[in-house]
């Protein structure tokens, strides 16, 4: 009698469908595994062969899962219309049981204007992340022909079980794809038997973190059992939706970093990029340092422009949103709190040098060291990011302003030095040298922080450098290199890589590291590491770049220049960012000019 799922027709289900005939659909179907209601009457109605869905709805509702959210639908006399073995019961789990505590018509007022909540198989959703067309994978189709209700989730756009782009509109005719026409499963309502939607698989999506993505979706997805003992204990008791909707969140603030669209997420989050969701998923599964190591790059986003300097930028718009209840706020205001110095100063036998603390206390020192005024106010003086001052401290190159920061971090007490009277100035700047900025920049572009080793070498006398009369408020921007053989033979030996823990790095400290302009939005979103700093630096590089790589080898150009020289030399920009130009490239020019201009050198000295 039922096709799929295969039900064992027992005695009682057997007078109940004897007990429908007259009533029921000629071939009675059952819920399969991930469907909600529209895609069983879908289902049910095509294998009826019915010319539509609409004696199923109100006539001023379409069939679909937004539609079967703000309507009231009578689940007895439907379970006994579709002749469900059980009945009502086989619906009830399908139905999107309302939310909200608050009953009557205000409440379904609230629903059709979208702001209201419902039960997504037992998980908390806003109604506006069910959309209202129909989507589907190809590729589970050819595995089952039915539908689920996890594709209709606006935020996803992806099969969470194989990651297959989720296919929305007829390859044929183009248009969306609908529950208004039940021709098949399958099938097209405007093509019909002319398109099997089987036959056009969509890409599998390549994500970097799989396994995070896989525990957002498992958040919500009836088809997969959430394990409770992966989540921190803070989250443990928050609802399952809640959580799958704060990734959601999360993912269409980086969305926003990377690609600023101005889009209020405060009222609907729409689709979000699935590396995104990946990362908001690892920040949870980390809780509540992988929030707090996402931080800065929450806190780029645009909307952010206006926030109250006092208060944290993204707990703001998650405050001011209309998805999460206040339990969830509270939680994700408390995972990003400044650490207070007290919890974190190591206590008489416990003290460990720098450079032996974990990973995680050091990110809490880091964080700390962000919020400091008083580091704050030595990176202003210094022209240095503050990020890139905290590793500065833990070497002792520079002197950590923060008593209550060296205390914690276990600094070792040492005389302050001062860069600013140890480089005396040496008069205006000229042609025949570069800022130092320009020169690590130039020089180094692996994934550790150069900066302890560049001021300490500074201060040990082993980089030569002066000091030139510029009107900058800062220390870096005077400070100029002209004998650069010892600053390309230190820089050579700089370590590639670091032990330190993967610090996030903000805007500003990525135009540090490009010697680019400080305002720059160039990385916002798709760098977050050093470490993803150094490969993209090792893929590309910049006209000012080679500048300064044939001025320190005594060939001075302007910037012009070299565009005409790579131009002639058929190195080509990837695009029109300024970093732009392939390193491979850029290498083998710079060799093949230095060689010929030491043949003409060479020639020119023998006449």
């Amino acid at each position: 009698m039922y096709g799929e799922p295969k039900i064992q027709i027992t005695p009682i289900i057997a007078r109940r469908l004897i007990g429908l005939i007259g009533v029921r659909l000629a071939k009675p179907v059952a819920p399969m595994l991930g469907e909600a209601l529209a895609d069983l009457i879908f289902r049910a109605a095509a294998l009826n062969g019915l010319p539509s869905t609409s004696s199923f709805v109100r006539r001023t509702t379409s069939l679909s899962h937004s539609g079967i959210a703000v309507t009231r639908v009578d689940l007895a006399a439907l379970a006994d219309r579709l002749g469900c073995p059980v009945g009502v019961e086989d619906l009830r789990p399908l139905g999107y049981a309302i939310a909200d505590s608050s009953g009557g018509e205000r409440r379904s007022v609230r629903l059709k204007r979208g702001t209201g909540h419902l039960s997504f198989f037992g998980s908390r959703l806003p109604v506006r992340q069910l959309i209202g067309h129909r989507r589907v994978a190809p590729r589970s189709l050819v595995q089952s022909n039915h539908s689920k209700a996890i594709w209709h989730i606006k935020a996803l756009t992806f099969d969470p079980v194989s990651h297959e782009r989720l296919l929305e509109r007829c390859p044929r005719c183009r248009e969306l794809l609908d529950f208004w026409c039940p021709r098949g499963v399958s099938r097209c309502g405007h093509c019909g038997p002319l398109v099997d939607l089987r036959d056009y698989p969509q890409e599998i999506l390549e994500i970097e973190d799989a396994q995070a993505l896989r525990f957002v979706t498992s958040l919500i997805d009836p088809e997969v059992p959430l394990n409770p003992s992966v989540l921190h204990t803070n989250l443990r008791e928050m609802d399952s939706g809640e959580i799958f909707m704060l990734c959601a969140f999360i993912a269409a603030v980086l969305d926003e970093v990377q690609q600023p669209s101005g889009r209020d997420l405060s009222f609907s989050i729409g689709a979000v990029s699935p590396d995104n969701l990946a990362s908001a998923g690892r920040a949870v599964l980390n809780w509540p340092e992988g929030l707090s190591a996402l931080e800065t790059r929450l806190s780029q986003v645009e909307i952010f422009e206006n926030a109250k300097p006092s208060l944290n930028p993204f707990v703001q718009d998650l405050t001011r949103s209309k998805h999460f209840q206040e339990t969830t706020i509270a939680t994700v205001r408390a995972a990003l709190a400044t650490p207070l110095l007290g919890s974190l100063t190591a206590k008489g036998d416990e003290l460990r040098e720098p450079e032996v603390h974990s990973h995680s206390f050091l990110l809490k020192l880091h964080k700390y060291a962000l919020s400091s005024v008083e580091v704050r106010a030595l990176s202003e003086s210094f022209g240095i990011p503050r990020g890139v001052l905290f590793e500065c401290f833990l070497s002792g190159s520079v002197h950590c302003p923060d008593k209550r920061l060296t205390a914690a971090a276990n600094v070792r007490a040492k005389a302050a030095f001062d860069y600013f009277n140890f480089v005396k100035p040496k008069g205006k700047a000229g042609n025949v040298g570069l800022r130092v900025q320009s020169v690590v920049s130039t020089l180094y572009y692996g994934s550790a922080n150069p900066w302890p080793f560049i001021l300490g070498g500074i201060r040990d006398r082993a980089l030569p450098i002066i000091r030139v009369q510029l009107l900058s408020p800062n220390l870096v921007d005077t400070l100029q290199v002209q004998d650069f053989a010892p600053w390309i033979d230190f820089c050579g030996r700089l370590p590639d890589e670091s032990n330190a823990p993967k610090y996030p790095i903000i805007r500003e400290e990525i135009a540090f590291h490009l010697d680019a302009p400080s305002n720059s939005r160039y990385g916002a979103g798709t760098i977050a590491t050093l470490t993803q700093l150094s490969a993209f630096r090792r893929k590309f590089a910049s006209v000012r770049e080679v500048r300064n790589r044939l001025l320190m080898h005594g060939h001075s150009r302007t910037c012009r220049e070299v565009e005409i020289l790579l131009e002639g030399s058929k190195v080509q920009r990837v695009d029109h960012r300024r970093f732009s130009l392939p390193r491979s490239e850029v290498e083998e020019f710079i060799e093949r000019f230095l060689d010929k201009e030491g043949v003409l050198n060479q020639k020119h000295s023998n006449r």
